[in-house]
Order: structure tokens, then C-alpha cells, then sequence
């Protein structure tokens, strides 16, 4: 499939994507300063100004004490709150009054300070569920641990364990889901570990060493534009996950399974590395399977030169593969592939292949990666009809990370089930979702302190309205959640301990509060000035590097 740039005239209307990112940051920022407004006027402190928009002033009006406005630049709004030094740098005049900021307790100063960031993270939460809700959760995913399939070479297979056996116990830990077992044993690499099985009827128990998983990438084999994800099935399942490279600094871990990249839903691992790896030097919008949950992140689609002899993340493994979680159902086909050209649609139930009957996806995927240049004969029905195919397996050359070079492919992918949420679960995946977010985000700016990363995977406002434009798209409740996403990412922002931002009007008011001494008006104005100085710099880095990557493409 071809490539496009995220902007190529024809593939997101400028005008569509201009209007959506208007409407993410008016939303985002409005509801920001809409907290600092309820707060203020909560605990008493008068409001002097409310703008919907940024100025020049377009209309307004006055209703008791507060001028509210519209604004000519609609990407966001602000409050001017009596009695506070902030970023429009006035030098006001605190007289003292009752209503003023100044004139208040520390503890509803602080309150008026965060309220903001606590109204982007509602705002966050609320959109997340609302994406529960509409899109429901994905079934299927947490299976229990049986086996699927066997690695060749590795502990398991040395010990007997066969496919369809099932997973009782390890260390005496019972083990009830897949995901469980997997995180059990991956934490203990080069461990020797009793494990008890299933095979048959049978209990069988056995003290296996497990392997480390660790791998060198060779520079001169490793092409410039990856994420650093190691395939797994096509089914587009991650194997495994180069440490410090994008996807691993996104939070991707082996199981989880890829959706698509940009607007791209990828029939299997081929499409997907062409794509990425014809971006050239941009950011990709990657949506993902972590478990149940749904998963939306920015990651660079290249590899700053020094990670580029990076490892795979060292893991305990014995080899095993878990029964395919998917039914049978086609969910992509890929154009132009072999299943396309043989009239294979999405949806389609394959319910055999080669005269066997079928009914998950893990044969089918087997079957089609272990047969290069062969035929696959399969039925499958399609409304009420039984119909047949004949669909020849490409051979694929796969040299992207994989131990097997050679694979079938015929360009198709698993459909996904879901199952309504009721309302109190989707609150909590709100919940869920917000909280990982944060950890996500703080886990990057550590890694930008330390250097880990580089100010180059950093997306300013020209990269989110690149990304805006894709999510709007891939759909209204992707849109909808990345909203989510830069609610929440402004808000993590506005709290960190920064000049002009409100975390550092929060550390001014505990300095105060702890010293019981006011500082002056000239010194705060001084630090509000170092603080726009020093935020409009990292502002000009980061556009610089957006619009960097944009003429890049």
C-alpha cells in the first residue's frame, strides 16, 4: 500500500483538520480556565475577566462583577482573576479587599491554582468513558493460559509441554489468565521455576529454566525508520519490544496487538513496516490492544542515532504461545493481496481450511505462515451463503527482526469482538485510562531530564494538528479520545513547577504560606518574565522540530 505524509493534499482536508484542532484546544483550554473561574468564584474572589478566546475582543458584556468576553483567536480562553499576578503580566494593584486573591487562606489559593488541572483530568476521564461506552471493551484478549503454539529451540519444548495443554500453577502461584503467566515468567528470566500442566486429562509438573530473552540489534542491518517492535503472527501480535526506542517508550509490551497507524489499519506485518517505514522522519499515530484497553499514543517513527544498538527488553521466556483469543471472522483485508484478489471481504467467517474445520484464527495463521508459495483452499460463509476459495500464499521475504526469513502471507486480519459496558465500568476504564496516561507522561518527562529521550519526540502544536487531523479520520471516538489525551497532557503540564505556569504559582503560594512573608509584586512579575522567556524557547524548539520533520516528508 502507498505511503502518504500525514498533510498530502487529498488525504486530510486542511480545512477539516484547522477546524479540529480548534476545536481540541478551544475545548481543552476553556475548560481548563472554566475550573480557575468556578473555583475563584467558589471561595469568594472576584473575577474580573472570563473570555471565551483569546484577544483581540470580539463582543462581551458585563453581569455582576465579571466581564465575560469573546475572542477573535479561538483556541481556548482565560480568567483575570482580582488580585493575582499572572502571565498577562499587570501590575496591579492589590488593595487588600476581601474578594481578592491575596486575601485569601493557602488552602483556597492552592485550590484556585489547581482547580484548572483537576477540571482537565474530569474532562479526561468523562471522554474516556464516553469511548467505553460508544466503543464497548474488546473480549477475547484475556484468555486463560493455554497453549496455542510452541517455540521451537526454547525450554518448553525440551520438557513436553504440548499445544492445548493448559497452565495450572508456577512457583506454586496459581495461574488463571495468560496475561498473569506471561508477566510471572517474564519477570524471572534464567530462573528455574516449577511449572504444573495439564496435558490430556494429566497433571504434570516440571522445573524448567527459563530463557533470557535479549538480542543485539546489528547497525547496519537495522533500517533508520522503526518504532522498535519485533513481530510476532500476523494477526499484527508484538513478540517483543526494543528497549529505549519509541514503542517501547510509549508503554507497548509483547501481546499487545497493533490497530493502526495513522488512518493505515494494516492487514498484517508487511503493510505495517512499509508504512512506517515510509514516513520518513515524522511522528505516527499508533493505536493499539494492551489487554482490554484501547490505546492512542504519538510515537517518532525513527531512531535517534545513539539507541541505535539497543536490545530487546530482557524478559524470562520458555517459548510459549497462547490459543488464538480471535474467532475465525476476517476483520481487514488488504487490496490488491492475495485474499482480496480471491473475493475475500471483512467479515467473512472462514469455517475451514485444507478440508478441516476451524473456528479461532491461530490455524488459519499458521497454517498460511508455514506454507510460502503453496494454495490455501478455504470455505467461509457470508450472509447465509457457504462459499469456497482458492487463494495462493505469497512468499514473503521477512528480514524485519524475524528468526524465520521466509513466511506465508494472503493479506487478511482477525476481526475484534466486543461487549457493551455498562455505565459504572466505563467510569472506571475512565479512571483506568487517565491514570496511565499520567504515568506515561511522567515516565517521558524523566526520560527528557535524564536525556533519555530527545526533545525531537516531543510534538508541539504543529504535531498535534498533524495528529489531530489523523484522529479525526480514524473516527469520532478516536477523536474524541485524543482530546482526552491533550486534556490530560495540558493539564500535567500546567502543573509542573515551572515560572508563569500553574504549578509555579503553586509554589509560590506553599513558599508563602510556609514563610508566613509575602513576596513583592516586582519579584513576581520578574519571575512571570523568565518564565514566558524560557517557556517561549522550549515553544520555538519544539515547532522548530515539527515543522523540521514536515518539510522532511
Amino acid at each position: 500500500m502507498e505511503s502518504f505524509s500525514l498533510l498530502n493534499s487529498g488525504f486530510v482536508p486542511i480545512l477539516q483538520t484547522l477546524i479540529s484542532f480548534i476545536v481540541v484546544l478551544g475545548v481543552v483550554v476553556f475548560v481548563h480556565e472554566l475550573g480557575h473561574f468556578l473555583a475563584a468564584k467558589f471561595c469568594g474572589v472576584r473575577v474580573d475577566v472570563f473570555s471565551l478566546g483569546f484577544p483581540p475582543k470580539m463582543v462581551g458584556f458585563t453581569y455582576g462583577q465579571t466581564e465575560y468576553r469573546i475572542g477573535w483567536v479561538p483556541l481556548g480562553g482565560y480568567v483575570k482573576i482580582a488580585g493575582m499576578i499572572d502571565e498577562s503580566l499587570d501590575d496591579e494593584v492589590i488593595t487588600g479587599a476581601p474578594d481578592e486573591f491575596m486575601s485569601k487562606g493557602i488552602l483556597a489559593k492552592s485550590f484556585i491554582i489547581t482547580a484548572g488541572v483537576l477540571m482537565n483530568f474530569l474532562l479526561g476521564i468523562v471522554l474516556y468513558s464516553v469511548v467505553a461506552m460508544v466503543d464497548g471493551k474488546i473480549t477475547g484478549v484475556n484468555t486463560e493460559p493455554v497453549i496455542g503454539t510452541i517455540n521451537p529451540g526454547y525450554p518448553a519444548e525440551e520438557h513436553g509441554i504440548m499445544p492445548g495443554d493448559r497452565i495450572l500453577s508456577v512457583e506454586g502461584v496459581s495461574m488463571q489468565y495468560w496475561d498473569q503467566m506471561a508477566d510471572f515468567v517474564h519477570q524471572r528470566p534464567g530462573e528455574t521455576l516449577s511449572f504444573t500442566w495439564l496435558h490430556d486429562g494429566d497433571t504434570l509438573s516440571e522445573q524448567i529454566q527459563t530463557s533470557v530473552q535479549l538480542e543485539t540489534i546489528p547497525t547496519d542491518e537495522l533500517p533508520q525508520n522503526t518504532i522498535g517492535l519485533i513481530p510476532g503472527n500476523d494477526d499484527l501480535t508484538v513478540r517483543g519490544v526494543y528497549t529505549n526506542f519509541p514503542a517501547f517508550d510509549a508503554g507497548i509490551e509483547p501481546g499487545d496487538r497493533i490497530l493502526s497507524v495513522d488512518t493505515v489499519e494494516p492487514a498484517g506485518w508487511e503493510e505495517f513496516n512499509n508504512y512506517v517505514q515510509g514516513v520518513g522522519n515524522s511522528l505516527v499515530l499508533l493505536k493499539w490492544i494492551h489487554e482490554t484497553d484501547t490505546l492512542l499514543a504519538s510515537i517518532p517513527a525513527f531512531v535517534p542515532d545513539e539507541v541505535l544498538e539497543g536490545q530487546v527488553e530482557t524478559i524470562g521466556t520458555i517459548g510459549l504461545e497462547p490459543e488464538s483469543p480471535y474467532p475465525s471472522i476476517v476483520g481487514s483485508v488488504e487490496t490488491n493481496s492475495p485474499a482480496d484478489l480471491a473475493g475475500l471481504q471483512a467479515g467473512d467467517l472462514i469455517i475451514s481450511i485444507m478440508g478441516e474445520s476451524i473456528d479461532t484464527w491461530r490455524p488459519l495463521d499458521m497454517y498460511v505462515q508455514v506454507n510460502p508459495g503453496d494454495t490455501l483452499l478455504a470455505q467461509f460463509v457470508r450472509s447465509s451463503d457457504t462459499l469456497n476459495a482458492v487463494i495462493p500464499i505469497a512468499s514473503v521475504d521477512r528480514s524485519f527482526y524475524e528468526i524465520t526469513r521466509n513466511k506465508g502471507l494472503i493479506g487478511i486480519g482477525p476481526a475484534l469482538l466486543t461487549s457493551d459496558v455498562n455505565i459504572v465500568s466505563a467510569i472506571g476504564d475512565g479512571f483506568q485510562m487517565t491514570g496511565r496516561i499520567v504515568l506515561l507522561t511522567f515516565d517521558s518527562i524523566g526520560r527528557l531530564i535524564t536525556r533519555e529521550a530527545s526533545i525531537d519526540e516531543v510534538a508541539g502544536p504543529v504535531g498535534i494538528f498533524q495528529m489531530t487531523g489523523v484522529t479525526i479520520q480514524m473516527g469520532w471516538t478516536t477523536y474524541v479520545g485524543f482530546m482526552a489525551l491533550i486534556s490530560i497532557s495540558i493539564g500535567l503540564l500546567n502543573i509542573m513547577p515551572f515560572p508563569v505556569l500553574d504549578g509555579g504559582h503553586l509554589v509560590i503560594i506553599l513558599i508563602e504560606g510556609i514563610s508566613r512573608k509575602t513576596i513583592s509584586t516586582k519579584v513576581k512579575l520578574v519571575i512571570q518574565q523568565l518564565g514566558i522567556a524560557l517557556l517561549l524557547i522550549l515553544f520555538l524548539a519544539v515547532t522548530y522540530h515539527d515543522v523540521s520533520r514536515l518539510f522532511a516528508n
